[in-house]
């Protein structure tokens, strides 16, 4: 506590805070990002989550019935923007609407992610698996355990593929016309 008092109570602290006042007390420069500055918060947001919502929409509509682990982590890279923007900014928009929402989007995130976290094991896995097959390894043993994790792998990244379709129909709903919380 002594320490802390006694780095509050020096010259190169109260520099600081002279210094951080002086800055907050300049008017900002001709900033592009001061455009908005005048906005109401509340628009900018409805605007940024209308367009990250057309995102994922377009993104998961767009997705081809076999789609592969890039286009899915791209849906759910957006899914993960789109979350952070309603999470950030949900007291803006009170009520069941926004909590519904934010519901299906995490619960779409989570199938998203253990998709994503199966394709990581399994490339590790055949990382693995070319590093074994080196000649001169005694690993035939090895090599089947691996392919046996591989084949677990895949059935349960198909359970989760299948799931999908579901689960971002339901998101996508609550995004149709009139559902928007932010609207």
């Amino acid at each position: 506590m002594r320490a802390l008092r006694r780095r509050l109570d020096s010259k190169t602290y109260a520099d600081i805070v002279r210094r951080w006042d002086a800055f907050l007390a300049q008017p900002p420069a001709g900033d592009v990002a001061a455009t908005n500055a005048s906005r109401p918060i509340i628009a900018v947001v409805r605007k940024r989550l209308r367009r990250r919502c057309r995102s994922v929409v377009h993104l998961g509509t767009q997705l081809p019935a076999e789609a592969d682990d890039q286009q899915l982590h791209a849906l759910r890279i957006a899914c993960k923007k789109l979350r952070y923007v309603l999470e950030l900014f949900g007291s803006l928009f009170p009520g069941k609407k926004t909590t519904i929402l934010v519901k299906h989007l995490r619960t779409l995130q989570d199938n998203l992610g253990r998709g994503h976290d199966l394709f990581v094991q399994q490339e590790a896995l055949r990382h693995f698996a070319t590093t074994l097959s080196q000649p001169g390894q005694q690993t035939h043993s090895s090599l089947q355990a691996i392919d046996s994790l591989m084949h677990r792998l895949e059935e349960e990244k198909q359970t989760v593929s299948q799931a999908f379709p579901a689960l971002f129909a339901a998101f996508a709903a609550r995004i149709g016309r009139g559902a928007e919380p932010y609207g």
